[in-house]
């Protein structure tokens, strides 16, 4: 199964889906009035890019890992080029655990100790990272295929509520591109850079297929652009702009009452109005 690259691009779609529907939505709608597509549009374009020209660097140093080739290089390039990037993974690492331990304090969890669920999230990631990255690499590949038909189930479900009104105008009638130059739109790319760095210390047990990673990038511009025009369609982008998880509030939105499992009232309100006051009441302490 890893000689045909198939769990490096399942773990490449599988740690962007991690960070889409729940911290990329509320920046973009703070940083796109109209036009939101051309913002995806262009961040995929630049992510895609490089994330091509990364591979085939990495080809081209004969499939060696990022860390092999700055040792290779000396001593003080590997601590100049590497430190920023792991300084990013630790922050990224922190910011990502805490806000799905508010997403579960929010939907599941509401009488648990926060600390107590940043503490589990943390154990089980410490356990999964010090299996080594081949348990990740199964175990992405095991998520993908136990949450892929729930997820789709969900998108499908999603569309209930949506008016199409609100995707217009699909162009502003004075569209710039001066959004790349706004701080908000910036903050929302990490979503696009924290996704592909580890493919450069993948081992040679766990080969990079170019044809597969391609396939795995278009899965994911139709969810970048759900993640966004869901909430947006839902709500509008006056309200959407205001909720810190606008997709978690999209689902909630959703009412199907011959499922097994319904969200508590009580937890997490059922109305977008409910919503909009929970908003206003409830604000997340991390600032990404």
């Amino acid at each position: 199964m890893a000689k045909g690259g198939l769990q490096s691009a399942v773990m490449y779609v599988v740690c962007h889906m991690g960070l889409i529907f729940f911290l990329y939505p509320s920046r973009f709608f703070s940083a796109m009035q109209t036009g939101h597509w051309i913002g995806i549009v262009f961040s995929y374009a630049v992510q895609m890019t490089v994330v091509f020209l990364y591979i085939m660097g990495l080809r081209f140093a004969k499939n060696q890992t990022v860390i092999d080739i700055f040792r290779s290089a000396g001593r003080v390039v590997p601590w100049i080029v590497l430190l920023p990037a792991f300084l990013y993974l630790v922050v990224a690492f922190i910011v990502t655990i805490r806000a799905y331990s508010e997403m579960l304090t929010l939907i599941f969890l509401s009488n648990t100790p926060l600390w107590a669920i940043l503490l589990l999230l943390f154990l089980v990631a410490f356990v999964m990272a010090w299996q080594g990255i081949g348990s990740m690499a199964r175990t992405a590949l095991l998520l993908a295929i136990l949450f892929s038909g729930p997820l789709l189930f969900v998108l499908y479900l999603s569309f209930q509520n949506v008016d199409w009104y609100y995707a217009l105008p699909f162009v502003g009638h004075k569209q710039t591109f001066t959004f790349i130059t706004d701080v908000e739109f910036q903050v929302s790319l990490f979503v696009y850079a924290g996704g592909f760095f580890f493919l450069g210390l993948l081992p040679v047990s766990i080969p990079i297929n170019m044809k597969k990673m391609a396939i795995g990038g278009l899965l994911l511009l139709p969810m970048y652009l759900l993640s966004v025009y869901l909430p947006l369609l839902t709500f509008g982008q006056s309200t959407a702009e205001l909720y810190e998880f606008p997709m978690l509030m999209t689902i909630d939105t959703v009412n199907v009452t011959w499922l097994m499992f319904v969200p508590d009232h009580h937890i997490l309100p059922r109305s977008s109005l409910d919503g909009l006051l929970l908003c206003y009441t409830w604000q997340s302490p991390y600032g990404l």
